[in-house]
Order: structure tokens, then C-alpha cells, then sequence
């Protein structure tokens, strides 16, 4: 860079002082270097974008022999982004990931192992993972993840983990007892009161 070029840029800076044989004194080294570490930090922000956005949740309450449905909600970083989202959907095991469906445009019918009562609905910005006629066995971690190739960094995920209330039923010779369980709760629900479950 030769000295004119250096002499504009100190000018656009407005650091006319530091022009005079460009002297090193300790206000103008001070007015750089504190120039330099704001453009540095500007740099950084304007360089790292976030990911895209994802939000996962449970749609009301997994209850055994009903409709459970998970959430999945995401946006877009980049407003010029145009690509068609590619959806994952996977059930966390044994801290492994097991594919669900994967799909980008139209849903596609689940994986075999959960087809028999997995079903995905689409829509704008959305995925809704259906678990049908809902198990104790579908306890666990489900996972969704967006990728979006025209908007880097191009991917985000949420998990959720869901715990299936069900039903235990006791017949003792008087009164009928329905206890509703799950590891966060257990309920003793009889025709006279409500108590803590102790089975």
C-alpha cells in the first residue's frame, strides 16, 4: 500500500492527526488499534450466522392407546434462501440414531421398523412425526433435524424425550382403582378420592 492510499484511509478513519510522517504517538496508536479491535469483532459477528432454527415438542401428552404427536417447528436464516428443507426424524436408542423417515418436498412413508404405526405430516415450516395408537415401548429421545443447503451453517435439530402414561387397572372386591403411571407420575384415582399412587 503506498503512502497516499495509507493517507486516505487514516482521513476516512478520522485520524488526520496520525498523517504528519504517520507518527507513532500514543493517542494515534491508541485510535488504531482501538479501530482494529472493533473491526475485528464486527468481522466475527457479521461471520458466524446461526444455524437453522429448530423447535421440537410434544403436542399435548403421550398417553398409552392414543395419538401422540411431536412438533417440529423451524425457520430460515437466510431470507434469500429458496431450497426445499430436507427433514430427518430419528428415535434416539441406546444412544444411537435410528432412522424414522427422512424426506424434502412430499412426506414418504416411514421406515419399516416404525411403519405400523409412525405417520409424518408436512406443511410450511413444519413436521409433525404421529404416533399412533401410542405404547409404553415408544418411551424414549425423538430427534428432529432440518437441513436447508442454501442457508449455512445448513443445519439444526431438537430432540424431546416423552414418557407414555397408561393405565393399570386393580379390581379389589369393593371399589374399582385406576392408577395412571409413568416415571414422572403416579396418580390413585378411586370413587372417593384421589391419592398418591403407591404400586
Amino acid at each position: 500500500m503506498d503512502s497516499s492510499s495509507l493517507r486516505r484511509i487514516l482521513l476516512m478513519l478520522n485520524l488526520e492527526e496520525c498523517i504528519p510522517n504517520f507518527q507513532r504517538n500514543g493517542v494515534c496508536m491508541h485510535k488504531m488499534s482501538t479501530l482494529f479491535i472493533t473491526a475485528l469483532l464486527l468481522f466475527s459477528v457479521f461471520s458466524v450466522s446461526s444455524a437453522v432454527n429448530v423447535i421440537l415438542s410434544v403436542d399435548g401428552h403421550a398417553v398409552e392407546g392414543q395419538q401422540t404427536r411431536l412438533v417440529c417447528i423451524f425457520t430460515r436464516t437466510n431470507s434469500l434462501s429458496t431450497a426445499d428443507p430436507l427433514i430427518i426424524w430419528q428415535e434416539v436408542v441406546n444412544s444411537t440414531n435410528v432412522l424414522i423417515v427422512e424426506y424434502q418436498n412430499n412426506t414418504v412413508p416411514v421406515r419399516e421398523l416404525h411403519n405400523d404405526r409412525f405417520t409424518v405430516e408436512g406443511g410450511d415450516f413444519r413436521s409433525t412425526l404421529v404416533i399412533h395408537n401410542t405404547k409404553r415401548t415408544d418411551d424414549g429421545t425423538y430427534e428432529c433435524e432440518v437441513k436447508i443447503f442454501d442457508d449455512k451453517p445448513n443445519e439444526g435439530s431438537h430432540a424431546v424425550t416423552i414418557n407414555v402414561a397408561y393405565l393399570h387397572f386393580s379390581l379389589p372386591p369393593y371399589d374399582v382403582f385406576f392408577c395412571c403411571m409413568s416415571s414422572h407420575m403416579k396418580v390413585l384415582i378411586s370413587a372417593t378420592a384421589i391419592q398418591q399412587c403407591t404400586l
